[in-house]
């Protein structure tokens, strides 16, 4: 029987993190069993049934009788605490956060956790002061080189023109405004340059429109 691994997030569509596990799942599925388990919203993007399998689970009980009944060996959480406690009552062996930038990492509490991911240097030591360093690891949100290499060259624009290129999520707190003003005050001096914005609106409960307000 293959090890069994299940990763939480609020939902399963565009994203960084989302993209990201999917092609580890991808990677890794003739080693591993991934499970994708959503918290807020109950669809996913179909890519991800096709490394794993799916489900929704928006509260503790539902989460902990999926992980036993399922008999996971290995949780990853993002952003909540209560997927934590799901797993540990559930008897899960090794229970991860995977943490995100400064302003994030120690929103969740790490008591009963094996183990923290930092994905960014700079927020280890943030973390050092709530969690055993020993049991804290850096990884780094992966690319893979050979699919960017491989993929046709396309540009639009002419060869002077300087792009900026923002890949993510449409959300408020991706503060997108921010590089489109200081894309104007840079205009006048440098005309050429341009602004490609890549992703889609959060499918999150309550989310604003933000692409439509982009266009």
């Amino acid at each position: 029987q293959k090890p069994r691994i299940a990763f939480t997030l609020y939902d399963f569509h565009v994203g960084g993190i989302e993209n990201w596990l999917y092609r580890l799942a991808g990677a890794l599925q003739a080693q591993f069993d991934f499970y994708f388990l959503a918290t807020k919203v109950p669809e996913t993007l179909p890519k991800f049934q096709q490394v794993g399998s799916f489900a929704y689970l928006p509260n503790p009980l539902v989460m902990t009788r999926f992980l036993q009944k399922h008999n996971i060996d290995i949780v990853q959480v993002h952003n909540e605490r209560w997927p934590i406690d799901a797993a540990l009552a559930a008897g899960v062996r090794h229970v991860i956060e995977r943490t995100d930038g400064t302003r994030s990492c120690n929103r969740v509490p790490k008591h009963g956790l094996s183990l923290v991911i930092a994905s960014a240097q700079a927020t280890i030591p943030l973390i050092a002061q709530h969690f055993p360093q020993q049991n804290i690891r850096l990884i780094y949100n992966g690319i893979d080189l050979d699919e960017v290499d491989a993929t046709p060259g396309m540009r639009p624009w002419a060869e002077g023109d300087f792009v900026i290129g923002r890949t993510s999520r449409f959300g408020r707190g991706k503060n997108l405004g921010l590089l489109i003003e200081a894309a104007q005050l840079l205009a006048p001096r440098y005309p050429h340059i341009k602004i490609v914005f890549i992703g889609g609106d959060s499918k999150m409960p309550g989310a604003e429109l933000i692409e439509v307000e982009l266009r």
